[in-house]
């Protein structure tokens, strides 16, 4: 027959058990949460790095811009001009037979999202690349910028974490 000190040691036990689990739970749900949401930003760069690339390799290889774009978005389930994403396709060449600064000679874009930017630069503007900071007369560069909305599929903006992108951006350079 059980004493009542092993009864109430028992019952004292299980309520701490209890009271470590809830607090546990809502932890580690989050952090579970979280992970799946973030596992879907990485897809989401992955895919709009492809997207890109695909797109710059075509561009620069003379294929007409608005072909180029269409084919690429094509041949993809993951990325919807048209209702959620956005891209901005950059010519980049010398500035002139005398300065070899790079300089935006022409830019295309369309999309759905509102006030998007290129990191390359504006048409006739002086351009921003990582690549080269001068170059040859006659070269040329196509930089192909995606920009894609990510909504997250879990709140967690609601507990304070607010660390996943509004926005997801890819460039590639050809």
């Amino acid at each position: 027959m059980m004493n009542s000190k092993q009864s109430t040691t028992r019952t004292r036990e299980r309520g701490a058990a209890l009271a470590e689990f809830a607090i546990s739970v809502p932890v580690l749900l989050v952090a579970f949460l979280g992970t799946v949401d973030m596992g879907r930003v990485v897809f989401a760069h992955q895919t709009l790095a492809d997207l890109s690339r695909e797109t710059a390799n075509l561009v620069s290889r003379g294929t007409d811009i608005t072909t180029a774009v269409n084919l690429v978005i094509k041949t993809s389930d993951r990325f919807d001009l048209d209702s959620d994403g956005f891209i901005i396709i950059s010519r980049v060449t010398a500035r002139s037979a005398d300065d070899n600064t790079p300089w935006v000679a022409e830019q295309d874009s369309n999309g759905a999202l509102t006030g998007i930017h290129s990191k390359i630069g504006t048409a006739g503007g002086a351009a921003r690349l990582p690549v080269t900071k001068e170059m040859a007369n006659g070269q040329r560069i196509m930089a192909v910028e995606l920009v894609q909305s990510f909504e997250p599929v879990f709140p967690l903006a609601r507990f304070g974490l607010d660390v996943l992108p509004t926005d997801i951006r890819a460039t590639a350079y050809f």
